[in-house]
């Protein structure tokens, strides 16, 4: 049972990340620009033109966390001032008990403050150093301590510039148009629904109580973590409306430069993903009868039966388990190691003949294939490449906006030392 939960646990914060990158295309081109009209600013630039392009590539959240591990022990817990609250930490536009549906969690400690109304608690940050557990739960002693130290500021500084930005975007939409706020929220909350129940559907649970109790397993909080992904949506909404306008997408030209320039960024090696059916002497009489229910098998293969439902089915090896997935991706990593040469010389797509091992008989099929050299500057490489300028002059943009809302609201770190002044929080 445990391997299931460590794959949900490494998946959770994963699907957030994939979630983040589809909200703005999920927010609708109608209410888009609504909120870039509410949001608009007659000081900033004109939005470039760059010619004739394909549309702007879906916006990732700001500042990813890594994926979540089991933790091995408890988790550190932040050295704060004595601050009891009633909740876990608030913004003055929208209650987080009126977000969440959900009871006030008690005598938790404010770590910041952001202006007069707002506060980051350590729940919420304890919540993300358990998302990154992997850097640190390996190590011991001071190492440990100091890797939790820096770890601990980082996910600290993440949720201030969360808050920052998300403050900054419903500050402005309720000065300029109040009732959009819960036509935005409402859209962050189905988003999240959806992402949930595709993580759901995705690490076969069946119910909402079921992900509860893995991620408690965990040490992770439901809630938390849905919170997490609404307001990184909303944020996401935010800088998709800003900054979709002011930044253009890239030419071209301006993509065919970068793939000259970074060749080594598109060196391959021989990879292959594929799927394996394996037929087992051992529950025949004889290798030729299991030779026979392998040839009759890739007949029905080939006539298009479906892969993995026949792996399942009438599939004798562990495979089965996995999908159907075969084991290895580089030259010596495929198992059974006989496979190797048969497994690089199909064309994805394909399916091999039978194969004959000491055991038995295998039935590939290559599901992707990467041959060593340089990649096409084809269409897949182009948008790859679009996706990286745009997140480039994304993250250019998202970190000046940042800054200047940070010197221009008030952020109190309260971790116990002297470091009160914001620009010491390593943005």
């Amino acid at each position: 049972m445990d391997a299931p939960i460590r794959r949900l646990a490494s998946g959770l914060l994963l699907g957030t990340l994939a979630f983040g990158c589809l909200g703005c295309g999920l927010l609708g081109r109608e209410v888009d620009d609504r909120v870039s009209e509410t949001l608009a600013d007659p000081t900033l630039p004109q939005p470039k033109t760059r010619g004739q392009s394909p549309p702007p590539v879906s916006l990732p959240p700001a500042q990813p966390t890594a994926p979540v591990v089991p933790l091995a022990g408890p988790s550190p817990r932040p050295v704060t001032v004595d601050q009891p609250v009633q909740t876990v930490s608030s913004v003055s536009a929208r209650p987080l008990v009126d977000r969440m549906n959900a009871t006030p969690t008690s005598q938790v400690k404010v770590v910041a403050t952001i202006g007069p109304d707002i506060i980051v608690t350590d729940e919420e940050v304890s919540m993300m150093m358990k998302q990154r557990a992997r850097d640190y739960v390996t190590l011991t002693g001071d190492e440990r301590k100091a890797k939790e130290k820096e770890v601990y500021r980082e996910e600290l500084r993440k949720l201030i510039e969360r808050e920052l930005l998300l403050n900054d975007f419903l500050s402005k939409v309720k000065k300029n148009k109040p009732q959009l706020i819960e036509e935005l929220w409402d859209r962050a909350a189905r988003m999240t629904d959806d992402h949930l129940r595709s993580l759901k559907k995705m690490f076969n649970l069946k119910t909402e109580a079921e992900m509860t109790v893995e991620m408690e397993r965990q040490g992770l909080s439901y809630k938390l973590f849905r919170r997490q992904i609404e307001r990184e949506s909303m944020v996401s909404q935010f800088l998709s409306s800003v900054l979709r306008e002011k930044n253009g997408t890239p030419t071209v030209q301006e993509v065919h430069a970068y793939y000259d320039q970074h060749q080594a960024e598109f060196q391959t090696t021989d990879r292959v993903k594929f799927q394996d059916l394996f037929v087992a002497n051992s529950r025949f009489s004889n290798p030729q009868e299991a030779k026979a229910y392998a040839d009759d098998l890739w007949k029905k293969l080939l006539a298009g039966a479906d892969f993995v439902a026949t792996v399942k089915e009438k599939g004798h090896g562990d495979s089965l388990l996995r999908e159907g997935a075969g084991v290895g991706e580089k030259r010596g990593d495929i198992r059974p190691v006989e496979l190797e040469e048969t497994v690089f010389s199909i064309k994805a797509g394909n399916i091999s003949g039978v194969v004959a091992t000491e055991s038995g008989y295998h039935i590939i099929k290559v599901l992707e294939r990467d041959v060593a050299g340089t990649r096409k500057f084809d269409d897949k490489l182009q948008t790859e490449i679009r996706a990286k300028l745009t997140n480039q002059g994304i993250k250019v943009e998202r970190d000046k906006m940042v800054a200047a809302l940070w010197r221009s609201t008030g952020v109190t770190i309260q971790d116990g030392s002297t470091e009160t002044n914001p620009t010491k929080v390593e943005r």
